[in-house]
């Protein structure tokens, strides 16, 4: 027996979904366009750079509007706390990586210390997102479970071994899973029981 969602909870569940998943989706195109200069030799002037770097900060932005709703979904969820504070702290970091990005578009370079600061900020929110995750159940305990090794692991990796590098499309993984969880139904929480308030 499956518990259905209220219309208005569906609704959001979707809406969050899409702009989870296009947030990743996005960042697909500058993944691409950097490999295309980086590694195949692709002509890249003024214009293509602003287009590379415009959509990391497009998928950045969408990725900050679904976060934001799931934020929202958590805390009706009965994850009260550290949703707040994980949208909150990847928000802050939006805020610098599309300073340090706006940069690069302006010819200025890269902004090394803005730069680490986004990959520190991005992962410990949303492995924090991960523990609202398993204790809310709004989806399956393993997607939570898989966002906070995700990002513990990737921020642990990063700094232990490629300090300098920097991947943007590793901030994007676990929302994408994240929203696909999303549009999946939910029978767990019918059989695991009402979640856990506070």
């Amino acid at each position: 027996m499956s518990i259905a969602s209220p219309p208005s909870d569906a609704a959001a569940r979707k809406v969050t979904a899409v702009l989870m998943i296009g947030s990743g989706t996005i960042i697909v195109g500058a993944a691409l366009m950097y490999t295309g200069r980086t590694f195949w030799g692709w002509p890249a002037n003024f214009g293509y750079i602003a287009w590379e770097r415009g959509f990391v900060i497009a998928a950045v932005l969408v990725s900050v509007l679904g976060l934001a709703l799931l934020e929202q979904l958590l805390r009706d969820a009965g994850a009260v706390i550290l949703p707040r504070l994980a949208f909150v702290t990847y928000l802050v970091g939006a805020i610098v990586l599309i300073s340090a990005e706006a940069f690069v578009i302006a010819g200025r370079g890269y902004l090394e210390p803005q730069i680490v600061l986004f990959v520190v900020l991005a992962c410990l929110a949303q492995a924090a997102y991960g523990v609202a995750l398993v204790q809310s159940r709004l989806v399956a305990a393993w997607v939570g479970w898989l966002t906070i090794a995700w990002n513990v692991g990737a921020l642990g990796i990063l700094a232990l071994l490629f300090p300098n590098v920097y991947y943007p499309v590793l901030h994007f993984i676990a929302p994408v899973i994240i929203g696909i969880a999303l549009l999946l139904p939910r029978r767990h929480r019918a059989e695991s029981g009402p979640a856990p308030s506070g």
